[in-house]
């Protein structure tokens, strides 16, 4: 029944169509919106969040704590986004404002924090983005990366160890070259393995035996040499 008053709303909302694809403001962009849709998500959200504050207001009490009142602000945000992308689905070929917004920033990196902090506020992500960083730092320092070193004897180890510097990629204002950048130094370890088809002392025994070199020209990369060379002879005669 809802989803069919969604579609019979479409005449209604088409009339003010430009309101939902450019508001003025979040107010008018609210207006606009079927109120079916408002009256549900509203009372779902309501009785969701006035359910867990009894709750909460219960235990505060209990520990002689002050009681916080319900954000209704925040079920606002909520409503306008959750109808916000059931009127994005019901009509795809509409540009529907809080969609269309989201989607741009999600193509600008320096405004990714606004988006998180969209989805923060509805509830989408589970925790806020200073948590995150607070999370990726506890993650950096228990991370042990030799846990994922193979330890076989058909592996064969390559190490490359360099040193890299990092420079700030804004400048202020004025003379780039004059600025003084900020950068970091690093010293970078990484371990190429490569998993062979048999262990290494019987590859170099094969070797030996057929008097093929491990490193440098075998027979192998002669004959594929050879068939280059021919057909780059064949192409330019």
């Amino acid at each position: 029944a809802l989803a069919h008053s969604i579609i019979l709303a479409k005449n209604e909302l088409k009339i003010h169509k430009k309101l939902l694809e450019s508001p003025t403001s979040i107010e008018e962009y609210r207006s606009i919106f079927p109120s079916c849709l408002v009256q549900f998500y509203d009372g779902l959200l309501k009785t969701l969040y006035e359910t867990k504050k009894k709750i909460i207001d219960r235990q505060r009490k209990y520990r002689k704590k002050p009681l916080k009142p319900l954000n209704y602000e925040k079920i606002t945000k909520q409503t306008t986004f959750f109808i916000s992308i059931i009127l994005n689905i019901a009509f795809k070929g509409w540009k529907i404002w809080l969609p269309r917004t989201m989607a741009s920033l999600c193509r600008k990196p320096k405004l990714l924090s606004s988006l998180q902090g969209i989805l923060e506020v509805v509830n989408i992500t589970s925790h806020s983005q200073r948590h995150e960083r607070n999370l990726e730092k506890i993650r950096a320092l228990l991370v042990d990366p030799t846990d994922r070193i193979c330890h076989e004897k058909n592996i064969w180890n390559l190490g490359i160890i360099d040193n890299v510097d990092f420079k700030e990629t804004t400048f202020g204002y004025g003379n780039i070259f004059d600025a003084v950048r900020g950068n970091s130094h690093a010293t970078l370890r990484m371990l190429f393995q490569y998993q062979l088809p048999n262990e290494l002392p019987e590859i170099i025994e094969i070797q030996d035996e057929n008097k093929q070199k491990l490193f440098g020209q075998n027979n192998f990369s002669q004959q594929t040499f050879n068939i280059f060379n021919s057909v780059f002879e064949q192409l330019l005669t």
